[in-house]
């Protein structure tokens, strides 16, 4: 299942906050999370790369995507 967060509009640390908590969540296999400011973005990477999760960027005029992977692991 994809789970999307819309993170828009929204001051650090909230999108990390929102990010951390869907990762917690169960039935997911990918999370996208929208931003629209470079520091939300570095926080939510830094996040992914923490818990080993793999991670995509995208860029679309002012605005990131970033698209979260789980892997098949013991523990999350």
């Amino acid at each position: 299942m994809q789970l999307i967060i819309d993170a828009r509009g929204l001051a650090c640390p909230i999108p990390q906050m929102k990010t951390v908590a869907a990762i917690r969540s169960n039935g997911w296999d990918k999370i996208v999370v929208l931003v629209d400011e470079a520091t939300a973005k570095e926080s939510v990477m830094r996040t992914a790369r923490a818990l080993g999760l793999p991670y995509r960027v995208e860029r679309d005029g002012e605005e990131f995507r970033l698209t979260i992977v789980r892997e098949e692991r013991d523990g999350l």
